[in-house]
């Protein structure tokens, strides 16, 4: 059940996400959060963008993507990871002892029953929803998760038919299931006449880590259509190819909000002193959302000025203050 829950929140972060290093701070020694996983040690997680705190957690588990953690009432709380800034150890020290996996009650009985009501609704819409395919590939996605061979075949079925746009979805759906996405589909997804083909043949590429496409990616990524510069910045990014930085600084100017958001993932994304030198130098010299943009990377770098960048921006520009 619980791989379950996950996989609804992969679904629902998947334009997304991918998976983003999370710096530990405030540890009497150097450690990863894969290595506080399972200790009695207490943490703060911080948000990036917001900087909102979670302060006394228990990490519980970590993925390539998300990591789930324990509050003091017991709840288990998924985290994608790239949404979060940082993870502070709390009072300096790293607990050496570990509970036991037993001694955690992963779901009080009322709240099974809630999942197994929504596992039961998953079931009901991927067998009803047969006029609504994507309906129906997200309720396939899960119950495969739950290794249904009934979604699973679905899913194939579908990621072997004759249409570019299908086989893609299908092949994003199965990627969440843990498959691997065939490097000739997303090639032939790039080349394709269907602009929102390449843009999720993009999309993917990045996720799944397909360096031979760069030379795919970069024609999109300078062209002017921002439905598909803007997933070509993202993958580029994943793919660390800090080529396209220059393209990058002047993309995060444009009024496109879908261009300024991408470049602002994609700097974060590549990040390095280079970066973070353009974007001090950008703040002293840009204006409303633009500078929102620039603080925003900022923030994402840990500079130092992140704080008095975002709070000045909201004391002069009270409707970009975010909505909590």
């Amino acid at each position: 059940m619980n791989r379950t829950i996950a996989a609804v929140l992969l679904v629902l972060g998947l334009s997304l996400s991918g998976a983003a290093g999370v710096t530990v701070t405030g540890a009497d020694r150097a450690v990863t959060l894969s290595e506080l996983a399972g200790t009695e040690t207490l943490v703060t997680v911080v948000l990036k963008d917001s900087g909102a705190k979670d302060p006394n957690l228990k990490v519980i588990s970590v993925t390539d993507t998300t990591m789930t953690v324990l509050t003091q009432k017991n709840d288990l709380i998924p985290y994608l990871l790239d949404t979060v800034q940082e993870v502070q150890v709390q009072g300096g020290r790293v607990e050496g002892s570990r509970f036991k996996p037993d001694e955690v009650q992963i779901l009080r009985a009322e709240q099974q029953r809630v999942v197994e009501r929504a596992v039961s609704r998953v079931r009901e819409i991927f067998a009803e929803a047969n006029d609504d395919q994507e309906l129906k590939i997200d309720a396939a996605v899960l119950l495969a998760l739950g290794n249904d061979n009934s979604a699973m075949g679905y899913l194939k079925q579908l990621a072997e038919s004759n249409d570019i746009m299908t086989q893609l979805e299908a092949s994003r759906a199965l990627y969440l299931v843990g498959e691997s996405i065939s490097e000739s589909l997303l090639k032939q997804g790039l080349e394709s006449g269907n602009r929102q083909a390449r843009a999720l043949a993009a999309i993917l590429c990045g996720l799944t880590g397909q360096k031979d496409t760069v030379p795919y990616l970069n024609p999109m990524f300078n062209d002017r259509a921002v439905e598909l510069s803007a997933p070509a910045a993202r993958a580029l990014a994943r793919l660390g190819e800090r080529e396209i930085i220059p393209r990058l600084l002047t993309m995060i100017e444009e009024p496109n909000e879908t261009k300024g958001d991408a470049a602002v993932f994609a700097l974060s994304q590549l990040g390095g002193e280079d970066i973070r030198t353009e974007m001090l130098a950008k703040a002293g010299q840009t204006e409303g959302k633009i500078r929102y943009r620039v603080a925003r990377v900022l923030h994402s770098l840990d500079d130092p000025s992140k704080i008095t960048e975002l709070k000045a921006i909201f004391n002069n520009y009270p409707t970009l203050t975010p909505d909590v």
